[in-house]
């Protein structure tokens, strides 16, 4: 993908990158919740949403900027272990960072060995997993 020139103003008026994530997640609404949530942070901009793997890679080779993706770890068609091989295999220079509900390790090493960044929680409560996504996120980048 292109290089990242957009950047992000804080309130130190220091120049920081942003990041350009795509979200991939087969329920609609934690898709949305996220996209939301994410978009709280002046920082991240959601640049595309996804329901599975695949989806997430034609996004990306239809030219939608992606510095990272997160993606849930299990959905139909294909699931977050088979969309990061595919998208690591076409695009190494994309983070992925998985997403998952399951403390599922053979899914979880799958995805690392598969090229996954990282991983986050979906059922820890939001000041332990989303307030700490930023952070990730950004050291992924």
């Amino acid at each position: 993908m292109s290089e990242r020139n957009d950047v992000n103003q804080n309130n130190d008026s220091a120049q920081l990158p942003l990041i350009r994530l795509i979200l991939a997640d087969d329920d609609y609404f934690i898709r949305e919740s996220l996209k939301v949530l994410l978009g709280l942070d002046s920082g991240i901009r959601v640049t595309g949403t996804a329901s599975n793997g695949q989806e997430a890679l034609e996004l990306i080779e239809a030219g939608t900027p992606a510095d990272v993706v997160l993606m849930d770890i299990r959905m139909p068609e294909c699931d977050g272990v088979e969309g990061t091989k595919r998208i690591k295999a076409r695009f190494p220079e994309i983070q992925v960072l998985m997403l998952t509900t399951f403390d599922d390790d053979e899914y979880i090493i799958q995805a690392l060995q598969n090229g996954a960044s990282g991983y986050l929680l979906k059922n820890v409560p939001q000041s332990g997993s989303f307030k700490a996504s930023r952070p990730c996120i950004t050291e992924i980048c």
